[in-house]
């Protein structure tokens, strides 16, 4: 995502929108994301925090404030949290749905009842699904080009 320059970003969190995004960071990963630990779990949790914030818009800076951190860790975090997705898929994963699920929030409150495993259910049953069509088309392909 590009960057956005320092005077478009937005500067006060919706708490509404801080809390729902941490309690789906705290149900999907089964921690606390405030907890001051250093286990992966925790980490991991705190930079799909910061990458959701900051791809809505959020300045480095009010991000911090809502965790009690500094603003150059959520800078390290965004950092780390896309080198460690270029390997990571589940991390990402995690990301898209927990993401996913606060903008369809915003669209569809409905939504918000799903949890993330009945989420990541649909999400394989869609790849199978997909799959599937794109081979039936394959197929279709071939029996086109026989005739």
């Amino acid at each position: 995502m590009r960057k956005l320059p320092k005077h478009m970003t937005k500067t006060i969190i919706d708490i509404k929108l801080q809390n729902k995004v941490i309690k789906l960071i705290n149900d999907t990963f089964k921690i606390d994301i405030v907890s001051k630990t250093r286990r992966q779990d925790y980490v991991d949790g705190r930079m799909i925090y910061y990458k959701i914030l900051r791809d809505l818009g959020y300045g480095y800076q009010p991000i911090a404030r809502t965790l009690m951190k500094d603003h150059s860790t959520v800078i390290h975090g965004v950092r780390a949290f896309d080198d460690v997705t270029t390997y990571d898929k589940e991390l990402y994963n995690k990301y898209a749905v927990i993401k996913e699920l606060i903008l369809e929030g915003v669209r569809e409150p409905a939504t918000q009842e799903d949890t993330y495993q009945q989420l990541m259910d649909k999400v394989i049953h869609l790849e199978k699904e997909n799959k599937r069509l794109n081979l039936y088309i394959e197929e279709l392909k071939t029996k086109q080009i026989e005739i």
